[in-house]
């Protein structure tokens, strides 16, 4: 949509709905008769993908386009949980079958051999959409951009309700600069709160006297403790001291938890009693109740850690 800014310029905005870990840039060269062989490693590991890129590309030389992979859940939702069901997994036809992955165009960056990335992003976006990649092959699609007079509160909701992750806006007459953060482009990532049993901690580097992260827990459906994840980010230097100082008391000779945790968490894991509920702000739970992207918003003094549950799975379609 088209609102004013601080600066007074132009900005639209569009669905950031990736959840993927893999970035990629393809292209595809004259030199190779191959195309798409000149693209990111990680694309061996998607032949959907790159099958389906080559389709939308119907021959063009020189092309080269920026986005992500992702794999969709129900809802046509991308899923990070079923996504890592292919990453650094060799492509089976079971495996395609089963988490078809797909891939998300941002940008175009060369067309026809021709940098386009200093050109406005609404010149960019024009030539992307006259490129007709979503027609040419399902297992390519370009997210949909607003302009004009659409209602950001309204786009905020509906991108939430319908468990995106969340919104990206551009100015309009931003340029590509690759690997660089810029205020032309801003991320609203959507975030989602839950409980979680602190049931150990990792020290930080370089200071022995605070917190480094917070192990966390859920009691699964038979009482029994289950690892969820951990908790880097989030907390002041006061409250890596306080917490340090409050779980050294706590400090257990073994684990408090059933089950599986992470080798390197569990090879320099300090458990304590849990008997701490933390307030964790997470972008997603996996089906399995993992947190992805966890960080630490307080302690919830208030609540019995013998109550709080493995977090159910979010976003759900």
């Amino acid at each position: 949509m088209s609102v004013r800014s601080r600066r007074g310029l132009k900005t639209v905005r569009s669905v950031l709905w990736v959840r993927s870990a893999h970035g990629a840039y393809p292209g595809t060269d004259a030199g190779d008769s191959r195309r798409g062989a000149r693209t990111v490693g990680c694309l061996g590991t998607y032949p959907d993908v790159s099958a389906g890129l080559e389709d939308a590309a119907g021959g063009q030389d020189g092309l080269m386009l920026d986005g992500e992979i992702v794999v969709l859940g129900p809802g046509n939702v991308p899923s990070f949980s079923r996504l890592q069901q292919r990453m650094h997994a060799r492509a089976t036809r079971h495996r395609i079958a089963e988490a078809p992955a797909v891939f998300v165009v941002f940008d175009v960056l060369y067309e026809a051999g021709r940098s386009t990335m200093g050109l406005a992003y609404r010149r960019r976006r024009e030539v992307l959409d006259g490129l007709g990649l979503e027609l040419a092959s399902g297992r390519v699609q370009v997210p949909r951009s607003w302009s004009g007079e659409t209602d950001p509160r309204w786009l905020l909701g509906a991108a939430s309700e319908a468990h995106f992750e969340g919104l990206v806006s551009k100015r309009v007459e931003s340029v590509y600069r690759p690997g660089q953060r810029s205020r032309d482009w801003i991320k609203t990532v959507f975030r989602h709160s839950v409980e979680a049993v602190v049931v150990g901690f990792l020290g930080l580097a370089g200071d022995p006297q605070m917190v480094g992260s917070l192990l966390l827990a859920g009691h699964g459906p038979d009482g029994s403790l289950r690892y969820i994840g951990s908790a880097g980010t989030g907390f002041t230097d006061r409250a890596r001291r306080v917490l340090f100082s409050a779980l050294q008391q706590l400090q257990l000779p073994d684990p408090p938890v059933a089950g599986w945790v992470p080798r390197e968490v569990a090879r320099d894991a300090r458990w304590v009693v849990p008997v701490i509920v933390a307030d964790i702000e997470v972008r997603e739970v996996s089906a399995g109740g993992l947190l992805r992207h966890p960080s630490f918003r307080g302690v919830r003094a208030d609540r019995d850690a013998a109550e709080v549950a493995v977090p159910q799975p979010y976003p759900v379609a």
